[in-house]
């Protein structure tokens, strides 16, 4: 069976062809195979002040990092998030300066799963 990736605007298609006749497709938010597709990340509120909620639902329970950079790309802080139970993880991200930041939350396989923009506001 052979597997072609096609991007489209925001979603990434996995195809799988097994036969001239029959094609199958899933989309996958987190732009990875099949495994993934039920992959949920939220991250919110974004612009954030002093805290960042990070949700991770269906994660199949191993552990991801989540890594904050600058613009200029260097690693600012590196966390830790466990997956079980769909739990929420508050962070507090009251260290950083107002601006805005990268995140990549990688799984343990080291797999980029994303990677977004963070506003990081002050009152």
């Amino acid at each position: 069976m052979r597997k072609y990736l096609l991007g489209l605007l925001f979603c990434i298609f996995v195809v799988s062809m097994t036969d001239a006749q029959s094609v199958k497709y899933s989309t996958s938010s987190s732009g990875w195979s099949d495994d993934q597709a039920a992959l949920e990340i939220n991250t919110y509120p974004n612009p954030a002040v002093n805290d960042l909620t990070i949700q991770i639902k269906n994660g199949g329970g191993q552990d991801y990092q989540f890594i904050i950079y600058n613009i200029l790309g260097r690693e600012i802080r590196k966390f830790t998030i466990d997956s079980e139970a769909n739990a929420e993880t508050k962070m507090n991200i009251s260290f950083l300066k107002k601006g805005v930041y990268l995140y990549r939350v990688i799984n343990n396989r080291g797999k980029t799963i994303l990677t977004r923009r963070l506003m990081v506001v002050r009152p």
